[in-house]
Parts: C-alpha cells; sequence; structure tokens
C-alpha cells in the first residue's frame, strides 16, 4: 500500500469512526425503512405502521391487497398514517374508529358505509374538518338553498369513486356523503358554488323531470 493510499484509507476511518458512521450503512437504514420493503402486502404494512405509530389495529383474513411504490419513498412516523390509509383505499378498504382510543377496525369501503364512521358537517361558510388521511367520513352538508341539493348530488357523483355514497335530502336541505377525507375535500369546493338559489326555470325543469320519472316508475309497476 503506497503512503497515499494508507492515508486516504485512514482518513475514511477517522471519519466514520468520529460520526458513527459505516460504509453503506445509511444505505441499508434507508433500504429497510422504505415504504415499497414493509407495505409491498396490506396485512404486513399495517402491522409495520401500527408499530410506529403505536396504532391498534383489528382486521380479518380477508384483508389482502398489495401496492407498489418506488424504493426512495421512506415509511416514517410523519407519513405512515397517510401512507397507510392511502394503500387501504386503493385497494378498497379504510378503517374505522372502535370503542378503544387509537384503535381501528379495517373493513371493507362498502361495508364502512353502514358501519360509525367519524361524521362532519359543512355548509357554504364552513369547510368540513377532515385531517389528511384518506380515512372515510360520513358528510352532512346543510345547504343554503335546499332546492340546489339534487343538482348538486347529481353532479357531485360524477367526480366521486364508485364506491362513495351521495344522498340529497330535500325535506331538510341536506346533502348526505361517505366517502375518503380527500374525495370530500375536492367536491366541497364543488358543492358551495353550486348552492345558489336556482331560477324558475331551472325549477321548473327540476319538476318536470321529477314527474317524468314518477310516471316511469309507475309503467314499471304495471309492467
Amino acid at each position: 500500500m503506497t503512503r497515499k493510499t494508507s492515508f486516504i484509507a485512514t482518513g475514511v476511518f477517522v471519519i466514520t469512526g468520529i460520526f458513527g458512521i459505516m460504509p453503506g450503512q445509511s444505505i441499508a437504514t434507508a433500504a429497510s425503512n422504505s415504504f415499497a420493503a414493509k407495505c409491498a402486502e396490506i396485512d404486513k404494512c399495517i402491522k409495520a405502521v401500527s408499530e410506529i405509530t403505536d396504532d391498534k389495529y383489528v382486521f380479518s383474513a380477508e384483508v389482502k391487497g398489495t401496492v407498489a411504490a418506488s424504493d426512495n419513498l421512506e415509511l416514517t412516523k410523519e407519513n405512515a398514517t397517510f401512507l397507510l390509509t392511502k394503500a387501504l383505499n386503493l385497494n378498497g378498504f379504510t378503517r374505522a374508529p372502535l370503542g378503544e382510543p387509537n384503535t381501528y377496525e379495517v373493513v371493507r369501503q362498502r361495508d364502512a358505509r353502514d358501519t360509525l364512521l367519524p361524521k362532519v358537517t359543512a355548509d357554504v361558510n364552513n369547510a368540513p374538518d377532515l385531517p389528511n388521511t384518506w380515512d372515510w367520513y360520513h358528510l352532512t352538508y346543510k345547504a343554503k338553498y335546499p332546492d340546489a341539493v339534487e343538482s348538486m348530488a347529481r353532479t357531485a357523483r360524477s367526480f366521486m369513486p364508485a364506491t362513495a355514497r351521495i344522498i340529497p335530502v330535500e325535506l331538510s336541505g341536506q346533502l348526505m356523503m361517505t366517502a375518503a377525507a380527500p374525495d370530500i375535500k375536492n367536491v366541497y369546493e364543488m358543492i358551495r358554488h353550486m348552492d345558489q338559489k336556482p331560477s324558475k326555470e331551472i325549477l321548473e325543469k327540476w319538476k318536470q323531470r321529477e314527474r317524468e320519472r314518477a310516471q316511469e316508475r309507475k309503467n314499471e309497476k304495471k309492467e
């Protein structure tokens, strides 16, 4: 070994010794904490995130699925819940709170619509208070103009996934919605801008459409 080579090798050893870093250690650490490595399968992802966040989960053996991600996406305490709920959403699942603090049940989205999901409210002046996750919520939007809720519901359905539920309640002037938090946030801006007093012409069109639908239902019963 030449004197120059010896000096370089010694320098590397001193630096790594001072900072407690062995060559390749940071790369290995990043790889072991990658989302792709720990969350390729949904059931393993739930367990991995549970260890990071201390949240507790109950789920059946039917909760299965896969998710892919780039190797440089690191799983951290700050993003663990967001990434897990996104992975669940991609596979048709969501988590629903149980009676115990920080305890959740993982269920299919179609079943979650009829469970005790968290409830939020909103109106034209107040946006729903939703977290930065893909958890599902029940939203009750109180319309300023009740006559507009049917039109709001029809438009919102075009921008929501098939598993979401949107029900207009004209009697109380409310729009009931069950969907993932980001989907609700996206549609909220749309429906609040549609919450306007319909013109007489539009109201007459809606009434005519309802009369036609009622007649169609009567004809179907006769057949």
